[in-house]
């Protein structure tokens, strides 16, 4: 029994020092998915002026739409403004034509459409 109780703890102690190894080389931390995440840089930011927009049921609507389309990223809605702020990965795939559809869609009329770009 003894034995036994030695030879579990030389193979545990060994395990665990093994288990310790040396630090991973990449101290990036890149993954696989790492390019799935787009840079905060990368991100567009699309300014709509919205007609007719008062409350929150007006903004879930228009949201509920804008939100089909994978490359909008964010939205957010300013009611005193009138202002629905689209934050998107892939600008080509937000077009202005969408955004208008979408919103009309809904319910309400597009005034403006201010796009901003990042460097």
């Amino acid at each position: 029994m003894k034995h036994f109780l030695t030879f579990y703890l030389i193979i545990l102690l060994s395990s665990f020092c093994y288990g310790m190894g040396n630090p991973p080389k990449d101290t990036t931390h890149e993954t696989a998915y790492s390019a799935l995440i787009p840079a905060i840089d990368k991100i567009d930011k699309i300014d709509v002026i919205v007609k007719g927009m008062t409350c929150a049921m007006c903004a879930q609507g228009i949201e509920k739409k804008l939100t089909e389309n994978t490359a909008i990223k964010t939205i957010y809605v300013d009611f005193d403004r009138h202002l629905v702020s689209i934050e998107c990965h892939d600008k080509k795939a937000v077009s202005n034509t969408m955004i208008t559809t979408a919103i009309e869609w809904a319910g309400y009329k597009v005034i403006s459409i201010n796009r901003y770009e990042k460097n």
